[in-house]
């Protein structure tokens, strides 16, 4: 679901190239399945699961503002890529 907003540049923006973008999000997203999924194993309560996707929403957007104009990378939910120019 997310991969189409990733390509269009919603997420991630659009200052790398596409398959940047994309590798990223996928290895990001493999990653932090297993957060989810071992959350889900130690709890077995979606709502743990719902509210380690917020937070993961929350700290991709705090990083993404923190990095900006102090580095020529912005940081992001979909890892690190060039700022626009």
């Amino acid at each position: 679901m997310h991969l189409p907003l990733v390509a269009a540049g919603v997420i991630g923006g659009t200052a790398a190239s596409l398959a940047y973008r994309l590798i990223w999000f996928i290895v990001n997203i493999g990653l932090f399945s297993v957060v989810l999924g071992a959350a889900w194993e130690v709890t077995h309560d979606v709502w743990t699961a719902t509210l380690a996707h917020g937070l993961w929403n929350v700290v991709g957007d705090v990083l993404a503002t923190a990095s900006a104009g102090a580095s020529p990378w912005i940081a992001g939910e979909t890892g690190y890529a060039p700022r626009s120019a």
